[in-house]
């Protein structure tokens, strides 16, 4: 579905990604962790179209995706959740869900897709016509996932969806999130910090490393990995 080959991202001469190559199959699970300034949001304004390439290639099914505009990206089925939510505060939560719904299938589909957002994130329907700005940090992450959603995404990248979450809220978060993959079979591409949570809901990881792919591979593996272990799971 997604194919990232040899993909390098520059910043004013600062190499924030350097010839990094990952897959995500249909219907996959696939984490990126590693430390702060690795060049993990980097790599989805790369795939979001957010930043030129400095070089490789992004494809996805089968199209090149620098030949396809930003703002074009979200009707191939492609859904960016941002880093630190991002959330209009000035509307109301049922408002910032629309506004995920702006593609011709998204619009025709809105709907039935609200009804099933609400079934997801009870909470929120609860809240739909409160402003944004004014739900908790979990509430406003439960928005940013659904209004992601809502673009009938086959592809929904998260960007630190535990950011700044108590750990009880992250870990619901967690929880919606492997539910999502398990009942709808949308392809997650996810960017964490939270190591072990992470890689143990993922078919597939990559450790990000100084714009760098250091390891590769199914969760099992990293999880048994001696370099993972001391590195990012206290071991």
């Amino acid at each position: 579905m997604l194919r990232l080959d040899n993909v390098s991202v520059s910043y004013g001469g600062l190499h924030a990604l350097q010839e990094v190559s990952i897959e995500v199959g249909v219907g996959e699970f696939v984490a990126i962790v590693g430390p702060n300034g690795a060049g993990k949001t980097t790599l989805f304004r790369a795939i979001s179209g957010v930043v030129p390439l400095q070089g490789g290639q992004i494809q996805y099914e089968g199209r090149v995706l620098s030949d396809i505009a930003a703002p074009d990206r979200p009707a191939l089925g492609i859904a960016h959740v941002p880093e630190g939510r991002q959330v209009f505060r000035t509307l109301t939560v049922l408002e910032n869900l629309e506004m995920g719904a702006q593609t011709p299938n998204a619009r025709k589909a809105w709907p039935d897709t609200r009804k099933r957002l609400f079934k997801l994130f009870p909470r929120l329907e609860e809240r739909q016509m409160q402003f944004a700005g004014t739900l908790s940090g979990g509430e406003q992450q439960m928005v940013a996932i659904a209004r992601g959603l809502a673009s009938l995404p086959k592809l929904l990248m998260l960007d630190e969806p535990s950011m700044g979450l108590a750990p009880i809220m992250a870990d619901q978060i967690f929880e919606q999130v492997e539910k999502i993959h398990r009942e709808q079979g949308i392809a997650i591409l996810l960017v964490e910090q939270r190591v072990a949570e992470a890689l143990s809901a993922c078919d597939h990881g990559y450790v990000l490393e100084s714009g760098r792919i250091v390891l590769g591979g199914s969760h099992k593996a990293l999880m048994a990995d001696p370099r993972v272990k001391q590195a990012y799971l206290g071991a």
